[in-house]
């Protein structure tokens, strides 16, 4: 169990600008939090405070414009399994999500937290890296909210490492509506679900 001293869910991107600096450097940004429940360690050695991120709408947005999707941080994987709107836009999104752990994990694991942890088995990374998905940050500059544009293949560092400075926050993804375009999606791991990937590709 995650056991932090304290646990902040804010509304709004000015609240959790305001929590991050309240609480300086010892906090964890969360949604649904699953890939720190899977590195949990008895006694926990975590930050002191989870800011969850879950409640601020901006976050939450979902929506095709000029031949683009943009998806929230916040989107779970289980909307790729069930919402029209992305099923028909990013079909590959559902192929990979169909693959990804079970429907309880689905539930809560988010866009946001697959892509923030970088990990080599992280489902979603090669079908965004596919299709030229580019990562929207913010982050706090004096008294404005500033939003960074940059291509998943370069916010991806390494194993566990991203372009993410302190105090800089993923907002969102857009990457094209690929509507009635082929596309394939293979995990190869113990097991065809409900196991961590060896490795995925996308095509």
């Amino acid at each position: 169990m995650l056991q932090y001293k304290k646990y902040y869910m804010p509304k709004s991107k000015e609240e959790l600008f305001r929590l991050m600096e309240h609480n300086a450097h010892s906090f964890d940004i969360i949604s649904g939090g699953t890939d720190l429940l899977a590195e949990e360690r008895t006694p926990f050695n975590g930050q002191d405070s989870a800011i969850d991120i879950s409640s601020i709408e901006d976050f939450s947005i979902i929506e095709s414009k000029c031949g683009f999707i943009t998806i929230g941080a916040n989107t779970r994987i289980q909307q790729f399994l069930e919402e029209p709107e992305l099923i028909d836009t990013v079909p590959v999104l559902r192929h990979a999500a169909s693959y990804f752990a079970d429907q309880q994990i689905r539930e809560i694991a988010t866009v946001g937290g697959n892509l923030a942890n970088a990990s080599p088995c992280a489902d979603l990374i090669p079908p965004l890296l596919a299709m030229d998905a580019t990562v929207h940050t913010i982050r706090q500059n004096d008294n404005d909210i500033c939003m960074s544009d940059v291509p998943l293949s370069d916010f991806i560092k390494g194993v566990g490492k991203t372009s993410l400075s302190e105090g800089e926050v993923i907002q969102s993804v857009t990457c094209p509506i690929l509507k009635d375009y082929g596309c394939a999606f293979k995990k190869v791991g113990l097991r065809r679900s409900l196991c961590i990937s060896t490795v995925n590709s996308a095509f």
